[in-house]
């Protein structure tokens, strides 16, 4: 079964000093131990997230030469459980006629005495890969998977952060078409909204207006050109990385001029992924994706190092 994994990088606001690798160590040896009420859980909606299970494996050494030193490195990947407290578990009987196959668990039947049913709820799993020394996170989507918005809720609270955005993070070949353009003059990119950019309706801003002005026609998309004679390429790759980390860009092109010729870069076909198999047979079970996570950063890896720099102490003060 073909598996897409997709990085992203997170950015941390003002905080107070955090030292991510050992964070997250602290809560391996945690884990390890069993002492699981000093891992963070939480309430998001209706859901209840809580780390049922972490692996950890390393990476390259970080040489210093004018230190000599060397510095290891490890990533690591989480299993992160979603229930949902209360909700009705349900399944299928195959056999049925298909109006008749639909069933729900009678949960009275199937708990102790201990248990109570609003504390019951079905259970779904989802595995991230973290790199806390460059910050990288590694998803892979799937049916009952948690999308990236509760992902960053969870990691804000496992780290010990205050604000955290994954940003995309370019492949080599997306950031290499705009760098190899002799001139950029433009770019452009569509906003999509799931209301109708009904949050931008009461914004007296210019900048904002035509997004008021889409709402009031009931609009769902909304693009916006910006050129100029020579646009620097540094501030061009920084806003497309900005726009790709937004959920709802549906749209970005960057033009310019290549040995004379007009160019059109496609940056949204460039996120960094590495796509392979989760397993050969069967469905996938935990284990099968933690492996995957693991194997397809270390693809990624070389590519990761050679991009960002890591820190001995990855800190974030204020």
């Amino acid at each position: 079964m073909d598996k897409v994994i997709r990085f992203n990088r997170f950015e941390i606001g003002v905080n107070k000093v955090v030292n991510l690798p050992e964070t997250l160590e602290m809560i391996y040896n945690n884990f390890r131990a069993k002492k699981y009420n000093l891992i963070p859980e939480m309430d998001i909606n209706i859901y209840h997230l809580y780390v049922a299970g972490i692996e950890k494996f390393p990476l390259d050494d970080d040489i210093d030469t004018e230190e000599r030193t060397a510095i290891h490195r490890f990533a690591y990947v989480l299993n992160i459980s979603n229930v949902q407290p209360g909700a009705d578990i349900n399944y299928a009987d195959i056999e049925l006629p298909v109006d008749e196959r639909a069933k729900k668990v009678d949960k009275n039947k199937v708990l102790d005495k201990s248990e109570h049913e609003d504390k019951v709820g079905p259970l779904t799993n989802t595995q991230v890969v973290l790199d806390p020394s460059r910050r990288i996170v590694g998803t892979c989507s799937g049916q009952g998977r948690l999308n990236k918005w509760f992902i960053t809720k969870l990691l804000k609270e496992l780290l010990k952060t205050h604000a955290m955005k994954l940003n995309v993070i370019l492949d080599k070949q997306g950031i290499e078409d705009i760098k190899n353009l002799e001139i950029t003059n433009s770019i452009e990119y569509a906003i999509s909204s799931p209301d109708n950019f009904k949050e931008y309706k009461d914004v007296n801003s210019t900048e904002r207006a035509d997004l008021a002005f889409a709402n009031y026609f009931n609009g769902n998309k909304v693009s916006l050109l910006i050129s100029s004679e020579n646009m620097p390429k540094r501030k061009v790759l920084k806003k497309v990385k900005s726009l790709l980390s937004d959920d709802y860009i549906r749209k970005v092109k960057v033009t310019g001029m290549e040995d004379g010729v007009e160019s059109i870069v496609d940056p949204i076909k460039h996120k960094l992924a590495y796509v392979g198999k989760v397993t050969d047979t069967g469905a996938p079970t935990t284990k099968d994706y933690v492996n995957f996570l693991r194997y397809g950063y270390l693809q990624v890896y070389p590519f990761i190092k050679a991009t960002y720099n890591a820190d001995p102490q990855i800190e974030i003060k204020n």
